[in-house]
């Protein structure tokens, strides 16, 4: 039985690994799309505040067991010509 058991809790091991490392390359490629729409000079930058959204860690539609719900407020000021401060404020509850 020992066997058994240490033997599942590795193979849940292996599974929360998977699970987190496809959340990253889903994450680093929005960034890299976020990214490329930020460099690019004909879009239009919309100052003032967005949210606070909620959002999952798991990036998920709907929650999934052990989530956790964060808000996210973005401030976007104009500084001068070309020049914006953007401020991301994430906040939770744990």
């Amino acid at each position: 039985m020992t066997i058994l058991s240490l033997h599942l809790r590795r193979c849940e091991q292996w599974a929360s690994l998977i699970f987190w490392a496809e959340r990253r390359e889903s994450y680093i490629t929005n960034w890299k799309e976020m990214k490329a729409f930020i460099m690019n000079p004909s879009n239009t930058v919309t100052i003032g505040t967005t949210g606070p959204t909620p959002v999952l860690v798991s990036y998920q539609p709907a929650s999934v067991e052990g989530d956790i719900t964060f808000q996210v407020t973005t401030v976007i000021e104009s500084l001068a010509a070309n020049t914006w401060r953007v401020t991301v404020t994430v906040t939770w509850r744990h």
